[in-house]
């Protein structure tokens, strides 16, 4: 590691402060004070002085609270990841000879976000004789602490490595955005290592943005309805107003891109009680309009395949950035043969080949039957892991369905309404799509799949996620999206 925070092997680690004396102490005997008295405020006033840390209201209300467990659930840019790091500072200070370790979703979140704003603090605390590293090891992602000790840094995802730790303090930082781990094993796996028996202090603390009332928000608060636990177990939540350091027009370009829940949640901070449905905001009355195919504006395709439960949309676009499902394919055990034959006479129909076709990329004879039958047309894929992501496509189709700003975007056709109740339909799908409920009675951040509801759903997924790619224009699909599966040469009419 480079910079003034660095401390060479030979350096009196006891005494780099101030030379002890009448009125004046060590750095070292002055952290150990500090951690007998449990004096965070004392620590803060230091590290505000050394890195200029001015803590916002609710930063300070979390760094006052001496509780063993700590969540501070905030949206967007509201501070929570900085307060982290300067709260492990003044639990490092408080911890002399102690080891601890910080936590996020992935190891780039751990190397890009939590690292860098810890190596400015400490070394702004080094520039003033309070140094609080001796090393880095980047290999290991491990620093070795003045005074002893070491600090960690770890992606939750492999969680299990930790279990022979021995840490005084730790922080998890964006609890509930981790994929393929469990938040709560996480905290408890974590927190069973919190058992430094020279610490002074003893805590973990959490920063999420919460997704729904389920997790480390669910857990906070069922303890704190325990009189008996409630001191030992501190929260607070922070909108992304609260941070009056974002640049002007910060909050008001976050609403093109939410729902008003998915808004609640990422920007106001708010947990929401869940709701079983997958999309409550669908209804008759604002997403269902009259429509027939009008040969003058560009229509799309979307393919969920299958032999036994296929579904097939065609979506009209329109010029206001709207698009209206106007016909759909949902019967069960077709052969596949007869569901290419379906597809290029119903489109042959229509007059003209889709501007857009979407399918799942996991059948490679079927997205390269549509690359081969419709040269003139976009065929698009799922390439990023956040486009595969189901979370993110329902998000996507609940931002169409119910914007925070302007009006619906997404609309059946009147006359596939009168299928409300065929099983498999569109309608069908939209009022019955529903969240998995686990052994326990709570709902999951898994759609239920029923081979009845989730396909239409899944079509309508990937064709908003495909026409969404493309930001200028929501709903026309860039020539980067085009691809050739299988690099066979296109056959051009």
């Amino acid at each position: 590691m480079s910079g003034p925070s660095k401390i060479g092997p030979k350096a009196d680690l006891g005494m780099n402060s101030v030379r002890p004396g009448k009125g004046t102490m060590s750095w070292e005997e002055f952290r150990h004070w500090a951690g007998k008295r449990k004096d965070r405020m004392a620590v803060l006033r230091l590290i505000c002085a050394a890195t200029g840390y001015q803590p916002l209201p609710h930063q300070l209300r979390a760094h006052r609270s001496g509780a063993r467990h700590k969540l501070l659930l905030g949206g967007v840019g509201s501070g929570k990841t900085y307060f982290s790091v300067m709260e492990m500072l003044i639990l490092t200070i408080l911890n002399p000879g102690c080891s601890s370790a910080f936590f996020a979703p992935t190891f780039d979140a751990v190397c890009h976000v939590l690292r860098p704003a810890w190596e400015e603090a400490v070394d702004a605390m080094a520039r003033i004789g309070c140094p609080i590293e001796r090393s880095y090891s980047r290999s290991m992602a491990r620093a070795d602490l003045v005074g002893g000790g070491s600090c960690f840094w770890r992606s939750a995802s492999r969680i299990d490595s930790c279990r022979g730790w021995t840490l005084s303090h730790a922080a998890i930082d964006e609890t509930e955005a981790m994929v393929g781990s469990d938040p709560l094993y996480v905290h408890n796996t974590v927190n069973g290592r919190l058992r430094e028996t020279k610490a002074y202090v003893h805590q973990i603390h959490h920063t999420t943005t919460p997704k729904g009332y389920r997790g480390i928000p669910r857990l906070y608060h069922q303890k704190r309805m325990d009189e008996l636990e409630k001191p030992d177990w501190w929260a607070a939540r922070a909108p992304t107003s609260a941070n009056p350091h974002l640049p002007p027009g910060f909050i008001d370009s976050l609403k093109s891109g939410h729902s008003k829940r998915s808004f609640a949640e990422e920007v106001e901070g708010m947990i929401l009680q869940p709701d079983n449905l997958v999309f409550p905001e669908f209804n008759k009355a604002d997403h269902v309009r009259p429509w027939a195919y009008d040969r003058s504006l560009p229509y799309h395709i979307s393919c969920d395949w299958g032999y036994a439960h296929p579904y097939f949309m065609w979506v009209q676009e329109h010029p206001d950035e709207s698009f209206t499902v106007f016909d759909e394919f949902h019967d069960n055990e077709v052969p596949i043969g007869l569901q290419k034959q379906i597809i290029i006479n119903r489109c042959k129909k229509l007059g003209k080949d889709p501007s857009c076709a979407v399918g799942d990329r996991a059948i490679r004879d079927m997205m390269s039957f549509l690359i081969h039958e419709f040269p003139r047309t976009k065929v698009v894929r799922m390439k990023s892991r956040k486009e595969q992501s189901v979370l993110a496509g329902v998000e996507t189709v609940r931002a169409l369905l119910d914007p925070i700003v302007g009006t619906p975007r997404f609309f059946v056709a009147a006359h596939l309404a009168q299928n409300e109740k065929v099983p498999r339909s569109l309608m069908h799908s939209f009022y019955n799509y529903r969240w998995r409920v686990d052994r326990e009675g709570l709902i999951t951040d898994e759609p239920f799949k029923d081979n009845v509801t989730d396909h239409a759903m899944d079509s309508a997924r990937m064709l908003c996620v495909a026409l969404a790619s493309d930001k200028r224009n929501p709903f026309m699909v860039g020539s980067q999206d085009a691809v050739d599966f299988f690099r066979y040469p296109r056959r051009h009419r």
